[in-house]
């Protein structure tokens, strides 16, 4: 009889471990997936504020040369980090194309428009569209 309750014993305890495993593999696969979520986040918050900076950079400018030196920063987000996130996001990928629509249709026509007031509201699209992806109080 002592035989029998050892050996349920030992395969109760064996289930028991297993068990353990499975959920500590299991906590291990969730916490994996937050930090990933979390690196993700961090590169798209990277990637957004270059765009706002690149476009706030813009609207600052003081003449169309600056602004066609500044464009330079911009374009390479446009193309670049920014486009790999945007996607997912069709509010800023809107107001990123609409603002390139600007600084094309700026440095095509050479408009008498300060940078300022051709590049502000744009500018300001672009801020407001990716602080509603980067702040969860806005999320609400």
């Amino acid at each position: 009889m002592g035989v029998i309750a050892a050996g349920a014993w030992t395969v109760v305890t064996y289930i028991g471990d297993q068990q353990t495993k499975t959920n500590q593999a299991a906590n291990a696969l969730v916490l994996r997936g937050r930090e990933l979520d979390l690196e993700l986040f961090r590169d798209k918050r990277e990637a957004y504020l270059a765009l706002i900076d690149s476009a706030s950079t813009i609207a600052a400018c003081a003449d169309y040369d600056e602004v066609k030196v500044a464009s330079k920063d911009f374009l390479k987000i446009y193309y670049g980090r920014a486009h790999s996130f945007v996607t997912g996001d069709e509010d800023v990928f809107s107001k990123k194309v609409d603002f390139k629509r600007a600084l094309d249709s700026y440095l095509i026509n050479h408009t008498e428009n300060t940078p300022a007031d051709h590049f502000g509201d744009p500018s300001l699209g672009i801020a407001l569209a990716c602080r509603f992806h980067l702040d969860p109080r806005c999320q609400k």
